[in-house]
């Protein structure tokens, strides 16, 4: 780290520079690497359930960092058939840049995420001059300016946006659900298909209802009924005059009761 002390300016700036293209190159061939893991299937044979479960348990990396290499590795290097053909890859113009080590890693992810997001009716007419523009723009936008390009060149290619979904189902449908001991089913079905089941859960016997105990609410006290330990206690309750002798009547507050207090 001390070495770069007495480097002259120019010198330091062209050593970034060169860093990150070391940076990109050394990606690029991780990519590589990902993939021939991948078409070799070692992940299965080494005990691992899928190439992104061994990536995140070698490289100590999280499940999406895993899933973006995966997924990249597998669009930007040729594909192979069982019969050892290559063909090309998805995103053969992104492969081409990331061996060239002119974009990076993070490039790539955001023209593979930029092209899943391109709509089904659109990928065979404007996929491939979609991925090749971006690869291209790639090279001199960072990847935030190249996400927002994305963004505008699938506005463009789909002024009208999602389609919109018909909010009514239109096919039968059932789910299971794991609930405690037992299973919750949803689903949707046609008039038809209501009534054949209908047909069939009908001899089921009906379950019995539960009956509840009556709840049983306290009586409400009249306000002023019973007087509050406070009200009992206050100054003018607690003179000689007021008090009752004990086993006495009690003498009122009024003193309209008489009663003999000691010394009174």
């Amino acid at each position: 780290m001390t070495g770069w002390v007495d480097v002259e300016d120019e010198e330091l700036l062209a050593a970034i520079s060169a860093t990150q293209r070391e940076c990109n190159a050394a990606e690029a061939r991780m990519l590589l690497v990902i993939a021939e893991l991948d078409h070799r299937g070692l992940a299965a044979e080494r005990g691992y359930k899928d190439t992104v479960d061994l990536l995140q348990t070698m490289q100590r990396v999280s499940v999406g960092t895993a899933k973006d290499r995966v997924r990249v590795a597998r669009k930007t290097t040729p594909e192979r058939t069982l019969q050892g053909e290559e063909l090309s890859a998805a995103m053969p113009a992104t492969g081409a840049a990331l061996g060239a080590a002119e974009i990076s890693f993070e490039h790539a992810r955001v023209i593979e995420r930029t092209l899943a997001a391109l709509p089904a009716h659109l990928v065979a007419d404007h996929a491939e001059a979609l991925e090749r523009d971006l690869a291209e723009h790639a090279r001199v936008l960072d990847p935030n300016a190249l996400r927002k390009l994305g963004k505008h060149a699938l506005v463009l290619l789909d002024p009208d946006g999602a389609r919109p979904r018909d909010g009514a189902p239109v096919r039968n449908r059932l789910r299971f659900t794991p609930r405690g001991a037992g299973f919750e089913l949803r689903g949707w079905f046609d008039q038809e298909c209501t009534a054949i089941l209908r047909t069939a859960i009908s001899p089921w016997p009906r379950l019995p209802t539960l009956i509840r105990p009556p709840l049983i609410r306290p009586a409400r006290m009249r306000p002023g009924r019973v007087k509050s330990a406070a009200a009992t206690t206050r100054p003018q309750n607690l003179r000689p005059q007021n008090l009752s002798p004990i086993g006495g009547p009690r003498r009122s507050g009024t003193g309209t009761r008489s009663s003999s207090w000691p010394g009174g």
